[in-house]
C-alpha cells in the first residue's frame, strides 16, 4: 500500500507555558503538574504509540514504491522521455532503449527526476509457428519527366510498399557539340491558309492609329505612313495590340508586256453629279471612259467667237494647273507642278499629258496628291502619258495612262 500522511495537529489551551509546583513529603522535592486552565484544542501528544504508528506507515509507504508500479510506454533514449514527460506520477515508468532489453524508468517523487531502476528481460520463449505466405509485391513505373540540366535525378513512390509505383525525374543533359548538317529532307505538304485581314484606313504615325483605335478586331489591319510609303499594322488578338507585319510590297516580278491606254467615250454628266474615270479595257489595254458633271447654267452671256473642239479648254503653258482645264506640255525632260484651288462646283479634274524621250521625265506633283493603287508610275522613255487628277472628298486621287 502507499504511503498515507497523517495530520498532526497542535496542543492549544488557555495557559500552555503554565505549570503547577507541589512539595512532596521530601525535602527539596517538587512535583509538577500543568496548569493551562481551558483547553482549546487537545491536540496530539508525541507518544510511543504515535511514534511506532509514523515508523510503521512510512515503512508501508517506501515498501509499496519499491514494489508496484506501471510501465506506461517506451522511448529510444532518455532525453525523448523527458521531452515527452517532464514530470511524472508515483508508479509512473517507461521502458527505455533502442533495442531489448530496455531499462526501466521510474518517477522518483522524491528527487523530481526519471530514475534508471534496472533492466526487465524475461526468458527466451519458444519459436513461433510459422505464418501464412503474404501476397506478392508489386512495382509499375509511373511518370518519367525530364528535369533540368543540373539538377539531380529523383525515384519517388507514388503507391504503397506492397503496390509501389515509380516516379522517376531525369536531369536533361548538358548541350552538346554542334552535329553534323543532315541531307535535305523533301518537301513537306502546303500548309493552311494564313488569316486573312482588311486594310481600313491609312495614319501617318503608329501612335495616331493607337489613338483613333485603341482596340480592334481579328482580320482588321491599317496602313502606317504615307500612300507611296507604308507599313501594315494587324491587330493581335492574342497581346491586345496593334502589330507590325512589315509592307506588302512583294518581290520583283518579271518584265510584263508594256500595257496600252486607250480614251473610250467621253459623256457629260448630270450639273451637280460627281466626275467618274471608268476602265472599260484591262489592266495591261486600259480603256478609259470620262463622265464630266456638266456645270449649273450661267447668266445667257454674248455669243462668242466660235471655240475649238474639246471638252476642256486646252493650254500649253503655267505650272499652276487650273481646274477643268486640259494641259499638253509636249515632249518635256521634267515636270515640276502645282494645283489651283479647286472651284465650289462638286467637280473638279486636273488634266495634262506629256511626252517622254530619250530621256524619261521626271514628274514631281504636291505632296498631298495620293496616286490609285497608292503607286506612282514608272516614267519610260519614248512614251506618252496623260494624267488625271480628281479632288473630291477635300482629297487629291492621281491616275495615269501610258500610250
Amino acid at each position: 500500500m502507499a504511503f498515507e500522511p497523517r495530520t498532526w495537529v497542535a496542543r492549544d489551551a488557555q495557559y500552555k507555558s503554565r505549570w503547577e509546583i507541589t512539595p512532596t513529603d521530601s525535602t527539596n522535592i517538587y512535583t509538577l503538574a500543568r496548569s493551562e486552565g481551558n483547553i482549546i484544542t487537545p491536540g496530539d501528544i508525541v507518544s510511543a504509540e504515535n511514534m511506532n504508528d509514523l515508523e510503521t506507515r512510512i515503512k508501508n509507504g517506501v515498501d509499496a514504491a519499491g514494489s508496484q508500479f506501471t510501465v506506461l510506454g517506451h522511448y529510444d533514449t532518455l532525453s525523448a522521455l523527458q521531452t515527452a514527460h517532464a514530470t511524472g506520477n508515483a508508479g509512473d515508468a517507461y521502458f527505455v532503449g533502442a533495442s531489448t532489453p530496455y531499462s526501466v524508468y521510474l518517477w522518483d517523487t522524491v528527487s523530481s527526476a526519471w530514475i534508471n531502476v534496472g533492466e526487465i528481460a524475461g526468458p527466451v520463449g519458444p519459436a513461433g509457428a510459422d505464418g501464412t505466405d503474404g501476397a506478392a509485391a508489386t512495382v509499375t513505373v509511373g511518370s518519367v519527366i525530364t528535369g533540368t540540366a543540373g539538377s539531380s535525378a529523383t525515384v519517388t513512390n507514388a503507391g504503397t510498399t506492397s503496390a509501389a509505383v515509380f516516379n522517376f525525374s531525369i536531369p536533361q543533359g548538358n548541350k552538346g557539340d554542334t552535329g553534323d548538317t543532315g541531307e535535305t529532307g523533301p518537301q513537306g505538304p502546303a500548309g493552311a491558309d494564313g488569316t486573312s485581314f482588311t486594310i481600313l484606313g491609312l495614319y501617318a504615325t503608329l501612335t495616331d492609329l493607337q489613338t483613333a483605335h485603341p482596340t480592334g478586331n481579328e482580320g482588321d489591319a491599317y496602313a502606317i505612313g504615307t500612300a507611296e510609303s507604308n507599313t501594315i499594322y494587324n491587330w493581335d488578338v492574342d497581346t491586345s495590340a496593334w502589330v507590325n507585319i512589315g509592307n506588302l510590297q512583294g518581290p520583283q516580278g518579271v518584265a510584263g508586256t508594256a500595257a496600252t491606254i486607250t480614251v473610250g467615250t467621253v459623256t457629260t454628266g448630270a450639273a451637280g453629279s460627281s466626275a467618274e474615270v471608268t476602265n472599260s479595257g484591262t489592266t495591261s489595254a486600259a480603256v478609259f471612259n470620262f463622265a464630266i458633271p456638266q456645270g449649273a447654267q450661267g447668266i445667257q452671256g454674248e455669243t462668242g467667237p466660235a471655240g475649238e473642239s474639246g471638252i476642256y479648254p486646252e493650254l500649253t503653258t503655267g505650272t499652276e494647273l487650273q481646274p477643268n482645264t486640259k494641259y499638253d506640255f509636249g515632249e518635256v525632260t521634267s515636270l515640276t507642278l502645282t494645283l489651283a484651288t479647286p472651284t465650289s462646283s462638286e467637280s473638279n479634274e486636273y488634266l495634262f499629258c506629256f511626252k517622254s524621250g530619250a530621256t524619261a521625265t521626271t514628274l514631281s506633283l504636291p505632296a498631298g496628291v495620293k496616286w490609285v493603287n497608292s503607286s506612282a508610275p514608272t516614267i519610260k522613255t519614248d512614251k506618252s502619258y496623260v494624267v488625271s487628277i480628281l479632288y473630291a472628298n477635300s482629297e487629291y486621287l492621281a491616275a495615269a495612262g501610258e500610250f
